[in-house]
């Protein structure tokens, strides 16, 4: 392909992509929430109240925490405060952000099958939390972890609901010649899926940040130098979780590698692999149960 005609489609692309008009939107009381969890002043009862004022949320929470997963820490769970106080806020915010996300993007479709692209992204959300607390950041920090890796790779979303043809040569092109989806991306649209979702979270206003870290995803090093370690632990994650995922193989998004600075800056080595893996497993199976209780 010629880089004219590259450098037209990712104009194309990018032209559609800015002035779409039906972009989900993030449900307003979880927006509130992170709001209000961000108030040093706030209490269980204000976070309780906002929680409350969304009825679909209410019973999703309520159901979760009810559920085999969290029932042995102790008996049943009637209110929203209740919650609170069983699991933590900064669980149920997860809880919160995982309900919303995939609310958002539940549009089915044969080349994004949404349980495991939801199970990846829920395992790399909780597994890069998990590295960020290791390596002692700050709780505000562990949950920009976990919120970039949650919608790192909502940019194929948008590619396939948006750009389905297109997307479907990437998809086709990437098993053809085994390479990954993101290098396919890059040489047939002159963009990739991180860029798009970056592009889009400037749309919804979200911060610096996060745009930083999902947007450079694949490429850590290149990252601002005050979000370079998060968005590594991200990437460390997602190349973990895919590796032991299936979502990566139906749309062919498994890394050829993963950044050996990342490694390196995180204080990660070979060895910590068998843990991180065993880790990963975990976050997997936790990562099921949210998706079982949403879907059920």
């Amino acid at each position: 392909m010629t880089d004219s005609k590259q450098a037209g489609i990712a104009k194309d692309i990018l032209k559609t992509i800015d002035a779409l008009e039906d972009l989900p939107s993030f449900p307003n009381a979880i927006l509130k929430l992170n709001e209000k969890i961000a108030d040093q002043g706030a209490g269980i009862g204000d976070f309780a109240a906002i929680i409350e004022s969304d009825i679909a949320l209410t019973a999703h929470i309520l159901k979760l925490v009810n559920s085999p997963f969290y029932i042995s820490l102790g008996g049943e769970v009637t209110s929203v405060r209740q919650a609170l106080v069983r699991i933590g806020i900064s669980e149920v915010q997860n809880v919160c952000m995982a309900f919303g996300a995939v609310n958002m993007f539940s549009k089915t479709s044969e080349r994004v099958p949404l349980k495991s692209f939801w199970q990846h992204s829920l395992s790399c959300a909780l597994l890069s939390k998990e590295i960020v607390a290791k390596l002692g950041f700050s709780s505000s920090d562990m949950e920009l972890a976990f919120t970039a890796g949650l919608f790192h790779d909502v940019g194929i979303f948008l590619l396939d609901i948006h750009f389905s043809d297109l997307f479907q040569e990437v998809v086709k092109d990437a098993a053809k010649t085994h390479r990954s989806t993101l290098v396919v991306e890059d040489e047939k649209l002159g963009l990739n899926h991180a860029y798009i979702a970056a592009r889009v979270f400037k749309r919804w206003n979200l911060s610096e940040r996060l745009i930083n870290i999902v947007e450079n995803h694949h490429t850590p090093d290149r990252c601002p130098a005050g979000d370079k370690i998060l968005c590594q632990a991200v990437h460390i994650a997602d190349f973990i979780v895919a590796s032991q995922g299936a979502f990566e193989n139906s749309v062919h998004l498994m890394p050829d590698s993963s950044s050996e600075g990342a490694w390196h800056d995180l204080g990660l080595d070979v060895s910590d692999t068998p843990d991180l893996l065993r880790l990963a497993q975990l976050e997997l199976e936790r990562a099921e149960q949210f998706l079982g209780i949403s879907q059920s």
